[in-house]
């Protein structure tokens, strides 16, 4: 079972909806950006991918703090987004 489907029925379509958009535009945008002609705009497009991680983060904790989410899965999640958030940060500081 996934952490997402463990949320309430009212929850889970919102909740769901906007954590699975951001999941899929992080990898999303780095590749657009990858295929770009420039470093210039491959540097753009690693900055709305951190956008994408940040706005994900803040949907985790909103299942957090409503009890909807144990810390446990929280922690394990929030360690990939960070790990994520620095390989971005690392992909962009190359790339200019």
């Amino acid at each position: 079972m996934s952490v997402l489907e463990e949320l309430p029925r009212p929850e889970i379509y919102e909740f769901t909806s906007q954590m699975r958009r951001y999941s899929v535009s992080i990898p999303s945008n780095i590749a657009e950006g990858s295929a770009r002609a420039s470093r210039r705009n491959f540097a753009h497009f690693i900055t709305i991918a951190r956008g994408s991680s940040a706005e994900l983060q803040t949907q985790l904790i909103l299942p957090l703090r409503l009890g909807y989410l144990s810390q446990e899965d929280y922690d394990g999640i929030e360690s990939l987004c960070l790990s994520g958030a620095y390989a971005q940060q690392t992909l962009r500081i190359n790339a200019c």
